[in-house]
């Protein structure tokens, strides 16, 4: 009796086992029909993809330069980092102490753009918590953002 439920659970397993087998086959069978040329166009669309906008991240940036300086802030610094997923890192320092109402007014008044409102909301809400900072001789000089898939901001403070 035991023979035949083992025999039987055995059975079972090959034949599992052998269809999971066919479907991977089938899987990679359908990867090999796929040409080096298919490949290379993919990899070309996709990097035209990044290379765009990557391109109107930067032109937006330019368009917002004087309205930065409003702001109390300049750029100086553009990176671009090219990965799989890519990144534009703008370093801004603050030249100037705005009040936060007039800041608000400006961006009010840029809102149509949304990687300009985004940048320069970003700077506006720096300033409203680097306000409420203190770090004993540290003074807030500027800030990084990374803008990308998911973007961050880091706010600088130096020993003058």
């Amino acid at each position: 009796m035991f023979d035949t439920i083992k025999n039987l659970s055995i059975d079972k397993v090959k034949e599992s086992t052998t269809e999971i087998v066919e479907q991977q086959k089938e899987k990679v069978g359908g990867i090999k029909n796929i040409s080096i040329d298919d490949l290379k166009q993919s990899s070309g669309k996709i990097q035209n993809a990044v290379t765009d906008k990557i391109s109107k991240y930067l032109e937006d940036i330019k368009i917002i330069t004087p309205i930065m300086n409003k702001l109390g802030y300049e750029i100086n610094e553009v990176e671009v980092e090219l990965a799989l997923i890519p990144k534009i890192i703008p370093h801004f320092n603050r030249h100037t102490i705005v009040k936060i109402e007039i800041q608000e007014k400006i961006i009010e008044y840029c809102k149509e753009k949304k990687i300009p409102t985004l940048i320069l909301s970003t700077l506006v809400e720096a300033s409203k918590i680097q306000n409420k900072m203190s770090f004993g001789k540290l003074n807030f000089t500027g800030i990084e953002m990374e803008l990308g898939i998911i973007p961050s901001v880091k706010m600088k403070f130096k020993n003058n």
